[in-house]
């Protein structure tokens, strides 16, 4: 059953509860455009014919060929043995989807083998997920139509004898009655058309316009990133400059450090060799002020006349000798 379209935001409402725009909504109502409830009717009556047995649901085609079994049983009565064997669910239970899907593809794979025609073939989706349900009708006209042509079983689903269901779908999905011959209803209903063309075409200018304020406002944010990238940028250069330089400063350092090491180790042997140099002047001082002393003293001696002064004389220069040794070995140390 067609759902109605919200008018506000121009999209479809679809079966399921999902609301479709643009070329997904337009596909969603030539889907729809292709069901017909008596079709569809008439489709369970012929495969309830061929089996000889019911279906659980004739006013649902899609919930009664939905697990798979039921078009396996119906190609196995067309030919038999055609699918051997195939996903049955035990008693009280359900199949699981994947397994209701491998059922619809073997019927498929069969399918091919009877050479039904691609393009009105269904896909796995179309019937399991109520894709498209009138794609499969389609899919069971041919495969009568191929049946009468092969021989296999003298059966067909008489399309004459299906009235389609009058809908008219306009431009927005909606489902209607045909138009009223009435010329004024005709164009009060054009009038109402447009007005609602109006209202759809007012929302999606403000969408635009909403859309490009959007990108505006996007874009002026990308220009603003992309100057704070810049400035990231040139402070991450900047610091990678002071890096650099810093290492340097840090070898310089460094090298000032190694030579002011080495200038204080000079100033030191420097100055232990001084103090050496220092004591040695200091010993041959006291070396020469004690030689001149005792030329000194000998002058004297030699010009002493008696024996008792020179004896006097010599014991004084031993006193003064010893004396001058004394300090000098007192100064060294």
């Amino acid at each position: 059953m067609a759902r109605k379209v919200v008018n506000k935001t121009g999209g479809v409402d679809t079966d399921d509860g999902r609301l479709l725009y643009g070329l997904d909504a337009d596909n969603y109502l030539k889907i729809k455009s292709k069901e017909d409830p008596e079709l569809e009717k008439h489709v369970g009556e012929w495969i309830e014919e061929i089996l000889g047995e019911k279906l659980s649901d004739l006013g649902d085609l899609h919930g009664s060929l939905k697990d798979g079994i039921v078009l396996c049983k119906l190609l196995n009565k067309l030919r038999p043995g055609i699918i051997p064997k195939y996903n049955i669910p035990k008693k009280g239970q359900k199949l699981h989807p994947l397994m209701e899907r491998e059922n619809i593809g073997l019927f498929l794979e069969a399918c091919k083998v009877l050479k039904i025609p691609e393009h009105d073939m269904f896909s796995t989706t179309d019937l399991h997920k109520k894709g498209n349900i009138g794609q499969v009708c389609q899919h069971m006209t041919s495969l009568s139509r191929t049946c009468n042509v092969t021989g296999l079983v003298k059966a067909s689903i008489s399309l004459a004898a299906s009235k389609k269901a009058t809908k008219i779908w306009d431009a927005y999905g909606q489902e209607e009655d045909e138009e009223p011959e009435d010329p004024e209803e005709q164009l009060k209903a054009t009038k109402q058309r447009l007005e609602e063309a109006d209202n759809i075409i007012k929302n999606a200018l403000q969408i635009r316009d909403s859309a490009k304020k959007d990108m505006e406002y996007l874009k002026s944010t990308a220009e603003q990133l992309e100057n704070e990238i810049e400035k990231l940028q040139d402070i991450l250069r900047t610091s990678r400059t002071i890096e650099r330089q810093s290492k340097r400063t840090l070898e310089v350092y460094q090298t000032k450090e190694s030579q002011f090491d080495y200038h204080l180790f000079l100033h030191k042997k420097l100055g232990a060799e001084v103090q050496t140099l220092t004591i040695q002047k200091n010993k041959i001082k006291n070396i020469l002020v004690g030689a001149m002393g005792f030329l000194l003293i000998f002058y004297l001696y030699m010009a002493l006349i008696t024996s008792e002064m020179q004896t006097a004389f010599i014991w004084m220069c031993i006193n003064s000798v010893s004396y001058t040794h004394l300090r000098a070995h007192e100064t060294g140390r």
